[in-house]
C-alpha cells in the first residue's frame, strides 16, 4: 500500500492507518474470558482482541503482525543504524525546539545536573490472559484460541531497566480464577516502586495479593496479603509504603483506602469506606483509582460509576476530604502534579479536550485540545511545575509526526521535536497505564513503536527513544 492523500488533503499512511485501526478495535467491549487488564492495551492484539463483530476481524487481521524486524537503533541525527547502548549520556543542551529544528537532531541529554544514568529508570508490561475454561466458547482470534490456553487467568509481566542490563520475564497464575467473573473490578495491575523494584498486584481465591519484582536481583517475592482485594495501587517514595484502595471479595464493595506498611506487611485505613455506590450494576459499572502527589501531600481518589465520576482530594497524612469535584468523565488520565489531575474529564466536542482537575478547588481548566487519536503522557518536575507531552494536536496540520509540550500550569504550548526519518515517524507517545509504565528522568517522556515499548507489526522496525520536553534532548534506547 502506497501513502496517499485523503479528502481532507492530510497524508494516510500504513503505519498511520494501522495505529487508527488498533485505536478503533481496542474500544470495543470484549468478553472478560480474554481481558488483560483494567483496560486493554493498544499492542499485542493477539492476546486479548475477541470477534466484537465481523468487521472488526477484517480490520484486525490487516494489521496482525507475522514477523518482528528489529535493526540496530537508528541514530536519530541521520536516520542510519547508529550504537546500540547508551549507558550514561553526558550533558549538553542543545538549542531550543521549535516548529521548523526539530530537536532530535541532539542524542545527548541536557539534564543540567550531569549525566542521564538510564540504569536508574525503568519499565514494565502486565497483562491477564484467560481464564479459559474448557467448556468456554471463544472466537478464532481470542487468546483462549490458542494452543495451551491456560484455564486459570494468568499474569504475563515483564519490565526490564532503560540500560537493558536488568530484564525480568514470568507468568503467574491466579488460583481458583478460572471462571471469567472472577476477575471483576479487581484486575492485575503494576507499578513502580524505588530502585528498580516493581510491583504488581494478585487477586485469587485466596484474596488479595501485593507482589514485587527486583530486577537487580530478580527476586519474586510476595510484599502483602489480604482477605480482601486490591483495586488500585500507588507508592509512596516519602516512607516506602503502598497506598491502596480495598475491595469486599464477594460483592466487590469498598473497604476504603489503606496504607499498606511493606516492612511489617501490616495496613492501616486513612480513608473511610463509601456506602453511597451503586454495587449493583454490570461487572464493570463502578471502579476507583487512586494517585498520589509527586510530593506525598494528597492523595486522589478516582470514582466511577458508569463512566460517570467524582473525584476527592484527601490530605495523605490524615486522610481528610480536602476537595471534591463531581459530573467528570473518565475517558484517560496522563498523571497527576502537586497541583492538578491531567486528564480527559470533560468532553464538549470531540475529540475530548485534556484539561487540568484542581486539587485546591476541583475546577478545571482546558489545556490543550487533541486531534483524534493524540496520545500523551505527564512529564515529572520540581514542584508544581510539569510538561505534558502530546502527539497529533489540533491545529491546522494535526502533524501526527510531532510532539508539542504544554506547561500545565500556565498551558503555554510549544514544539519539543519532530520527526524527520521514516522510522521516528513510527514513533507515538507511550502512554502510562495501570498495565504500562515506565520512569524517566524530570522533564523526560518516553516515546515508542505505535506508542508501545517494542514494535507490535512487520512494518514498524523502530526502536523507543527518551524526549527531554524541557529542553529538547533525545536518547536512543533499545527494549527487546
Amino acid at each position: 500500500m502506497t501513502d496517499r492523500e485523503d479528502q481532507g488533503g492530510s497524508r494516510v499512511d500504513d503505519e498511520a492507518l494501522a495505529r487508527y485501526v488498533r485505536d478503533a478495535v481496542s474500544r470495543y467491549e470484549v468478553p472478560a474470558t480474554i481481558g488483560r487488564g483494567a483496560s486493554a492495551p493498544r499492542r499485542e492484539l493477539g492476546h486479548s482482541l475477541g470477534m466484537a463483530s465481523k468487521a472488526a476481524f477484517v480490520l484486525i487481521a490487516v494489521i496482525v503482525a507475522t514477523a518482528v524486524i528489529r535493526p540496530a537503533p537508528f541514530d536519530q541525527r541521520e536516520g542510519t543504524n547508529g550504537s546500540s547502548a547508551l549507558p550514561s549520556v553526558n550533558a549538553s543542551p542543545p538549542a531550543a525546539a521549535s516548529a521548523d529544528a526539530s530537536a532530535s537532531e541532539s542524542l545527548v541529554a541536557s539534564d543540567p545536573a550531569g549525566p542521564v544514568d538510564l540504569g536508574r529508570f525503568f519499565w514494565f508490561n502486565i497483562e491477564t490472559v484467560g481464564p479459559c475454561p474448557p467448556t468456554e466458547s471463544v472466537e478464532g482470534m481470542s487468546a483462549c484460541a490458542e494452543p495451551g490456553a491456560p484455564i486459570l487467568a494468568t499474569i504475563k509481566f515483564e519490565a526490564g531497566s532503560l540500560d537493558g542490563r536488568h530484564r525480568k520475564n514470568l507468568t503467574f497464575a491466579l488460583e481458583g480464577v478460572d471462571q471469567p467473573a472472577d476477575l471483576r473490578r479487581a484486575r492485575p495491575s503494576a507499578f513502580l516502586g524505588a530502585d528498580g523494584e516493581v510491583f504488581y498486584t494478585a487477586n485469587d481465591e485466596r484474596g488479595g495479593a501485593l507482589r514485587s519484582v527486583k530486577l537487580s536481583t530478580g527476586a519474586h517475592t510476595e510484599r502483602f496479603r489480604s482477605e480482601e482485594l486490591i483495586q488500585s495501587a500507588v507508592y509512596d517514595r516519602v516512607d516506602g509504603t503502598v497506598i491502596a484502595t480495598l475491595v469486599s471479595a464477594g460483592e466487590r464493595r469498598d473497604r476504603g483506602i489503606w496504607r499498606l506498611d511493606l516492612a511489617t506487611g501490616s495496613a492501616s485505613r486513612i480513608i473511610e469506606p463509601r456506602t453511597d455506590l451503586d454495587f449493583t450494576l454490570r461487572a464493570d459499572g463502578w471502579s476507583r483509582e487512586v494517585f498520589l502527589t509527586p510530593d506525598s501531600r494528597r492523595i486522589v481518589s478516582l470514582d466511577c460509576v458508569d463512566r460517570s465520576c467524582e473525584a476527592r482530594v484527601f490530605e495523605a497524612k490524615t486522610g481528610a476530604l480536602a476537595t471534591t469535584a463531581t459530573r467528570l468523565r473518565n475517558e484517560e488520565v496522563h498523571g497527576v502534579t502537586d497541583r492538578a489531575l491531567i486528564g480527559l474529564f470533560d468532553c464538549p466536542q470531540r475529540p475530548c479536550r485534556i484539561t487540568a482537575l484542581g486539587l485546591d478547588d476541583g475546577s478545571l481548566k482546558p489545556l490543550v485540545s487533541p486531534c483524534a487519536h493524540g496520545l500523551a503522557a505527564l512529564a515529572a518536575g520540581s514542584g508544581a511545575a510539569a510538561s505534558l507531552g502530546i502527539g497529533a494536536v489540533g491545529d491546522s496540520t494535526c502533524d501526527t509526526h510531532a510532539v508539542l509540550a504544554v506547561e500545565t500550569e500556565t498551558g503555554k504550548p510549544r514544539t519539543a521535536w519532530i520527526a524527520r526519518s521514516p522510522g521516528e515517524r513510527q514513533l507515538q507517545i507511550i502512554q502510562r497505564q495501570p498495565y504500562l509504565g515506565y520512569s524517566a528522568p524530570d522533564g523526560w517522556i518516553m516515546l515508542g513503536p505505535g506508542g508501545g515499548f517494542k514494535p507490535a507489526t512487520v512494518d514498524e522496525t523502530a526502536d523507543p527513544i527518551l524526549l527531554d520536553l524541557v529542553h529538547g534532548g533525545v536518547v536512543a534506547l533499545v527494549i527487546s
